[in-house]
């Protein structure tokens, strides 16, 4: 796991500028919330302040989920 999180802060640091920030966030949405943890200690600022409100929308999610089952 720890090779896929090596590759793909690598795609990111050499990227084509032509991903664009909704692409990066639909990728993000697709992880877990671990993933998304140890990919933030790795990234820029920037990319982390995007993962910090991915992480915080799964959450919230999470919780108005556990509230709708009771």
């Amino acid at each position: 796991m720890r090779t896929g999180i090596i590759i793909f802060v690598g795609m990111l640091l050499f990227a084509p500028t032509t991903i664009t920030a909704k692409e990066l966030t639909a990728k993000y949405e697709a992880m877990d919330i671990e993933t998304l943890i140890e990919i933030s200690k790795t990234v820029s600022d920037n990319e982390k302040n995007k993962i910090d409100k991915v992480i915080k929308r799964k959450i919230a999610k999470a919780q108005r989920d556990k509230i709708a089952k009771g």
